[in-house]
């Protein structure tokens, strides 16, 4: 992506000349990482399939929809990673492509089973509790295990 937030400054930079789509997309996206850095926790304990996914999934409804399109079909090539230890790190291109969409799905799992107040809630229990992980059964009443199999299945019904 041609833009990027940086943490602590309330600053997102975005290349204008990158085209509208990416304007489109990437002021949302970018705009998600600096709610990120304001109200999240310990962002170091969050995985970056989470922090990309999320703000992959405030992107307009169109490439919400492409990125749905392809974590279904990393899932149906049964290709798709655990997200308790899914911790690496791409190097760019497919592979971030790849992140970034399964945890847009994941995210728009959480907001079709759970509606627009699950981020609030999860990103006000992550910032009190301090712990990434716990926030999301603090916030939702479900372990990150149990979500992600409710995820898993919810993917491949779709």
């Amino acid at each position: 992506m041609n833009g990027r937030a940086y943490a602590g400054t309330n600053v997102a930079i975005l290349l204008a000349d990158s085209g509208p789509d990416f304007l489109a997309r990437g002021i949302p996206h970018e705009l998600a990482h600096l709610f990120q850095f304001r109200w999240g926790a310990a962002l170091a304990q969050a995985p970056r399939w989470f922090l990309e996914g999320d703000a992959r999934a405030l992107e307009p409804a169109l490439f919400q929809a492409a990125a749905l399109a392809n974590a279904r079909q990393i899932a149906h090539a049964g290709a798709l990673p655990g997200l308790l230890t899914w911790q690496a790190e791409p190097l760019g291109g497919a592979a971030l492509a790849d992140l970034t969409d399964v945890g847009a799905s994941f995210v728009l799992f959480l907001e079709a089973t759970y509606g627009p107040a699950w981020r609030p809630a999860f990103y006000a229990a992550w910032h009190q509790s301090a712990d990434f992980w716990r926030a999301f059964e603090l916030s939702l009443g479900s372990s990150l295990l149990a979500l992600e199999a409710a995820w898993r299945a919810w993917l491949l019904l779709g």
